[in-house]
């Protein structure tokens, strides 16, 4: 028999058949009207070339090749109803996947602490690998599926093509020195024009937002020296008399190290939503969805009232 024209449906009616031993229960089991069973098992005997199903005076009693088929038969469709039909699951206890983030610089610090706890509380095989890409090469990489997830500010990764989940709201804040001559314990305008600052450039977009937004205000500072690192503010700030401004998460990372302190900005700062961002390609992946759904519950409420410590005086 050619398997290219085997009705796969017609296995389903052998297997009902088999347990049942009678046409008008298993028809019933299978919405089938009695006209339709009986064309099914016409199928059956001319795919298989035997009579399959024989009526004796107990009821519809399986043939010798019946018998030989029936453990095949109920293999296959257990096979296509696991492998196929039924939704794909993921088990974090008994996996060793390893789960690719990209995030900034300082993200690094904010997401992956967190995040790695949880995977661990969840599965102790469980992995991850954070990466910090231009946007050009972090759409590639969530197109291939090197990279899982991109969770932070990226404003790119638009359209059909990438799903977005919000998670929480931030805005900007200054950090200097404690003894910063220039702040003397509050930050105000004048003294925020007055001070030397730091700058980050990084592939990360947050900054963008508020460079933009001072020049709407006309805001000018005095910009001895940038750099290409969140990170390598802490050392910079804590032994200058220069200023920075950064996203409140990266002052909540900074705040008392060192000697640094956070301090509100002497105007209304800009807000930016952080998300995460995923390719369409692995949007019913289950592993992938797993770790979906955990970014979402440790990060979601970041910006509620009852998660945002007020500033220090």
């Amino acid at each position: 028999m050619d398997f290219g024209h085997l009705d796969l449906n017609l296995l389903v009616v052998f297997d009902a058949m088999f347990r049942h031993r009678n046409v008008t229960v298993a028809g019933r089991e299978l919405g089938l009207s009695q006209p339709a069973m009986s064309y099914a098992l016409l199928k059956m005997r001319a795919a298989f070339d035997d009579p399959l199903f024989v009526r004796v005076k107990s009821g519809m009693q399986p043939t010798p090749r019946a018998l030989g088929m029936v453990d095949t038969v109920r293999d296959v469709l257990q096979r296509i109803q696991s492998g196929l039909l039924s939704p794909a699951m993921f088990d974090p206890a008994s996996s060793n996947r390893e789960f690719r983030i990209a995030t900034s610089d300082v993200g690094e610090s904010f997401f992956a602490p967190p995040l790695m706890r949880a995977l661990r509380s969840h599965g102790r095989h469980l992995q991850l690998r954070v990466f910090s890409l231009t946007p050009s090469a972090l759409e590639q990489q969530l197109e291939s599926g090197d990279v899982d997830l991109a969770v932070g500010y990226y404003p790119d990764l638009v359209g059909a093509d990438f799903y977005q989940q919000g998670l929480f709201t931030s805005h900007f804040v200054a950090i200097a020195a404690k003894d910063n001559r220039h702040v003397k314990g509050k930050l105000t305008m004048t003294r925020f024009l007055q001070a030397p600052h730091v700058d980050v450039a990084t592939p990360g977009r947050s900054q963008e937002i508020i460079l933009r937004h001072m020049v709407e205000k006309k805001i000018v500072r005095n910009v001895p020296l940038q750099v290409s690192r969140f990170l390598s503010l802490l050392e910079i700030v804590s032994q200058s008399d220069l200023i920075a401004i950064v996203p409140r998460e990266t002052g909540e990372l900074f705040r008392n190290a060192r000697g640094v302190a956070v301090h509100a900005l002497p105007f209304d700062s800009p807000t930016f939503r952080l998300r995460q961002h995923w390719h369409k390609r692995f949007h019913d992946d289950a592993a992938v969805r797993w770790l979906r759904a955990l970014v979402h519950e440790l990060f979601q409420d970041l910006d509620s009232p009852a998660n945002q410590q007020p500033l220090p005086k």
